[in-house]
């Protein structure tokens, strides 16, 4: 029984149920099958109130235990992407921008651009994006743009570079 079916249950007999315990024959009251009916029915809404403040008690420890997994995950996915940066840098270094091919795996390079902030205090205020943790960064996207387009940006410039490519 749900806890709604309980209580209902037990307004019905404390408002109208009593009269299924009146003898017909004699119109007495058991006052003991009365009794024992509404403690049964307290003994299982409070059963059950009990086992929700359970539920919710170890859904609380699931949500505390996935928020260690979460964090958990997160840091070998950082540790992972490190991992990542670090051989594509120590592969793109021992190819030195020549493509390398076996029957597994094709590694190459293509050309791109790329800004880089020489002296980040020098770029233009209009040119700074602000983050959500209110710290002020270049805005890298508009400023490639803008210089792609010919506009000098001081403080800035296109670097080419080198990216490796594994297929």
């Amino acid at each position: 029984m749900s806890l709604y079916t309980i209580e209902k249950s037990i307004e019905e007999l404390l408002t109208q149920g009593y009269q299924q315990f009146i003898d017909e024959e004699t119109g007495e009251f058991d006052e003991q099958g009365f009794q024992n009916a509404l403690e049964q029915l307290e003994i299982d809404r409070t059963v059950k109130i009990e086992n929700y403040g359970l539920v919710i008690k170890n859904l609380r420890a699931d949500i505390e235990g996935l928020k260690a997994e979460k964090e958990a995950i997160e840091n070998r996915k950082k540790s992972k992407k490190k991992t990542i940066e670090r051989l594509s840098k120590y592969l793109a270094l021992a190819l030195d921008g020549k493509p390398f091919e076996t029957e597994k795996i094709a590694l190459s390079f293509r050309r791109s651009k790329q800004v880089q902030i020489v002296d980040k205090t020098k770029i233009p205020e209009e040119f700074m994006k602000i983050q959500i943790i209110e710290k002020k960064e270049p805005n890298k996207i508009l400023i490639k743009k803008l210089i792609k387009d010919g506009l000098t940006i001081e403080g800035a410039n296109l670097l080419e570079v080198q990216n490796l490519q594994i297929k």
